[in-house]
């Protein structure tokens, strides 16, 4: 009775080890297929630029054994770069802009050999641009808000030297008018200042060649200017010592608008203001009906000009 019992247990054991060994081969040598991102590093002769970045990702479709491709696909992180060199009699009679066609073949990649790529040979297209030597207009970019009651005075700054030579594709120097220093913060300053500041080597974000790489750029300043209006101030009259006549003016009150730093104008009261016309001791009473026309006057404290509306008045002179 026992040998029977052993027999079955000795072919069940065979029989389970020869699906362990079809289940290995099914998995090791069955097709698997799976999806591959390759970054192409281009290489241009020397005086050619590829535009706008000389790399390009493709995604490249992998067929193998399943085991081959699963580790082809965990090792992708370093298999990922193809480099492809772009061959000088290519781009020998290019003058400007051209776009190009590169393929990238089986022998291009560095997987096992037992993989086959379903998408290979692959066409990829490139704009490639001779590069070009050409003096711009250097200029900068102000950052920031100056200190209160000052703005930033574009007419007084200035940067030196006033053009740079720069070097890039020949495509965009074509269409670039300048190129600018990195940006200057100007926040809270009010004093004039002059510093270096590199330059930006870069054109449409596009990387030039640019000599020198750093100017001096002087940033000025202006004060901040405002206008204010006090609808209704008082007239007063400088009379002479002594005067024996009698006085007396058409208007009691004027408009006057006063100019200057806004931060003076900010706690400018009409009382600050003092309107007068001034008599002279000549003066005399006149014919009925006829009077001085005088030129009113205004005191502000300094730093402030002022407008009178309107700016003549009438003065009558008569007898006590």
């Amino acid at each position: 009775m026992k040998t029977p019992i052993l027999s079955h247990l000795a072919t069940g054991l065979m029989a389970l080890i020869l699906a362990v060994i079809l289940w290995i081969f099914a998995y090791t040598e069955n097709l698997s297929d799976a999806k591959v991102t390759y970054r192409v590093q281009f290489t241009a002769p020397q005086g050619i630029r590829i535009m706008p970045s000389d790399s390009k990702t493709v995604e490249v479709a992998v067929r193998g054994p399943r085991r081959i491709v699963e580790n082809f696909r965990a090792q992708q992180s370093v298999q990922q770069l193809i480099k492809k060199k772009i061959e000088p009699e290519t781009v020998a009679d290019l003058v400007g802009d051209r776009s190009i066609t590169v393929p990238v073949t089986r022998e291009d990649t560095n997987g096992d050999k037992r993989l086959t790529f379903l998408n290979l040979p692959l066409s990829i297209t490139i704009d490639v641009s001779r590069e070009e030597t050409k003096q711009l207009r250097l200029d900068f970019m102000p950052e920031g808000t100056p200190a209160p009651g000052y703005i930033f005075s574009r007419e007084r700054s200035f940067v030196r030297p006033v053009t740079v030579k720069v070097t890039g594709p020949k495509s965009l120097l074509d269409k670039a008018t300048a190129v600018y220093t990195k940006p200057i913060d100007i926040s809270g300053l009010y004093q004039s200042f002059q510093w270096p500041v590199p330059i930006v080597a870069s054109i449409d974000n596009q990387p030039v060649a640019v000599e020198p790489s750093t100017a001096q750029v002087y940033v000025a300043f202006d004060v901040k200017t405002a206008t204010k209006t006090f609808p209704e101030v008082p007239v007063k009259l400088l009379v002479p010592p002594s005067y024996p006549y009698k006085l007396t003016l058409n208007r009691a009150t004027v408009s006057v608008t006063v100019s200057g730093p806004e931060q003076a104008l900010a706690t400018l009261q009409a009382t600050d203001i003092i309107v007068a016309v001034p008599v002279e001791a000549t003066d005399r009473p006149q014919a009925e009906g006829l009077r001085y026309v005088r030129l009113p006057k205004a005191w502000l404290p300094p730093g402030l000009t002022a407008k009178i509306e309107p700016d003549n008045l009438e003065l009558t002179v008569s007898a006590e």
